[in-house]
């Protein structure tokens, strides 16, 4: 990753962060050691999924523009979604987009176990419906153009660069939620 790039990503990322407030309660702490460990691996993995050639995009929104995801009861939920429809897709889509299948097993493992340690956390589905219809929906596209096109470098760059910023995102509020709950003693 380029220079440039890092920075743009450092910029999207504190954009995203500073949205709003951050609010954490008692009832949802982050497992930050553990927790901060499996999503560091699921980046890294993630970013050996990467095409070799970049193109530029027209992208698909980030999923904080569709909702708050700063908000503290929706992180987990909103997380979760995001690990479920990753799991899902790369399930279906692995071998159309170049991977080798080893690849994408140490991803699901690594997002199912992320999945599993917020499901503790997770409030009512029907109080996000909204926001989990954008996050299904969005996915539904990245398949269709999988489906289509999967097998071009341009769609593979544009497919890794969509989910890899999602997963950026939740991890980015996981990590700050996860400092925040250490800080006020939720753990």
């Amino acid at each position: 990753m380029s220079g440039i790039q890092s920075g743009i990503l450092l910029h999207i990322v504190l954009g995203l962060l500073l949205q709003g407030p951050i609010t954490t309660s008692p009832q949802c702490p982050w497992p930050a050691q553990n927790g901060e460990f499996l999503v560091n691996q699921m980046l890294s993995i993630f970013d050996h999924l990467k095409p070799e050639k970049e193109f530029m995009h027209k992208k698909l929104p980030p999923i904080g523009s569709v909702f708050n995801i700063s908000q503290m009861e929706a992180l987990p939920m909103v997380a979760t979604r995001v690990f479920v429809e990753t799991i899902s897709f790369y399930t279906e889509n692995c071998q159309i987009l170049g991977h080798l299948q080893e690849q994408c097993n140490k991803l699901y493992v690594l997002l199912h176990q992320l999945g599993e340690m917020l499901a503790q956390y997770k409030t009512n589905t029907a109080d996000y419906k909204e926001a989990m219809e954008a996050i299904s929906k969005k996915f539904r596209k990245l398949r269709r153009r999988a489906q289509k096109r999967g097998h071009t470098a341009h769609a593979q760059d544009l497919i890794w660069l969509t989910v890899i910023e999602d997963l950026r995102s939740v991890a980015a509020h996981l990590s700050v939620i996860g400092t925040q709950s250490l800080m006020n003693g939720t753990f």
